[in-house]
C-alpha cells in the first residue's frame, strides 16, 4: 500500500467543502490545509477551514521555497488579489495519506512534483451550473461576483483532466456524494 495525495477539484459552489467535511466525520484521513490570504467567510475557522494568513506570509515561504502549490485570484469589484497555497512543511507524504481541495492551477503544479505525481489521486467534483449558481447566490454574494467567478471557471476548468469524478446534482445527497469519495478513497489505498 502506497499512501496517497487525494485532490479534490471543482467549479465554485460545487460542494466540495461540504462533501470533505462529510467525509472527515467518517474516514479518519488528515486535510492538507490550504492557507490564503483572504479575509474568512461567516462561520469559517482559521485552522479549520483555512490557514487564513497575510501576503508577508507567503512572501516568506515563498522566498524560503516552502511553497509546494498556489493560485492567485483577482477580485476586481474590490481591487485585491487573493492567494491560495499549500507549504510543503505541511505535507505529509510519504509516511500517511492526505485529502486537500485545490485549484485546476495547484493540481497541474502538485502533477509537475516528479516526486508527488505517482502519489496524487485527483478527484473532480461535477455539479450543474444551475445547482451552483443558486448555491453561490445563498452565500450573499453579488450576481455580479458569481458571473465573474463562474466566467473564470470556465477557463480554469477548460481542460482538466482527473483520475475520478464524483457527481453532486440535485438527485445525489452529500452522503452519496460522500460515499462516492469515499469509496474512492478506500480503492486507492487498496492498491
Amino acid at each position: 500500500m502506497k499512501n496517497k495525495l487525494f485532490c479534490l477539484v471543482g467549479k465554485s459552489a460545487s460542494g466540495k467543502s461540504t462533501i470533505l467535511n462529510d467525509v472527515l466525520s467518517k474516514l479518519d484521513i488528515p486535510v492538507l490545509l490550504s492557507n490564503t490570504t483572504r479575509p474568512p467567510r461567516e462561520n469559517e475557522v482559521d485552522g479549520i477551514d483555512y490557514n487564513f494568513v497575510d501576503m508577508t506570509d507567503f512572501d516568506t515561504d515563498y522566498k524560503n521555497e516552502n511553497v509546494l502549490e498556489y493560485d492567485c485570484f483577482r477580485i476586481d469589484n474590490i481591487r485585491q488579489t487573493w492567494i491560495y497555497y499549500t507549504k510543503k512543511t505541511d505535507l505529509l507524504l510519504p509516511t500517511t495519506s492526505q485529502i486537500k481541495i485545490v485549484s485546476p492551477i495547484g493540481l497541474a503544479q502538485l502533477m509537475s512534483n516528479k516526486e508527488l505525481r505517482e502519489n496524487i489521486v485527483s478527484i473532480y467534483i461535477d455539479t450543474p451550473d444551475r445547482l451552483r449558481q443558486k448555491r453561490y447566490l445563498s452565500r450573499c454574494t453579488s450576481p455580479d461576483n458569481m458571473n465573474d467567478r463562474f466566467e473564470r471557471d470556465e477557463k480554469a476548468f477548460e481542460h482538466l483532466f482527473t483520475d475520478y469524478i464524483i457527481i453532486n446534482d440535485e438527485n445525489t445527497s452529500i452522503n452519496q456524494a460522500s460515499k462516492q469519495l469515499i469509496d474512492i478513497i478506500e480503492k486507492e489505498l487498496r492498491n
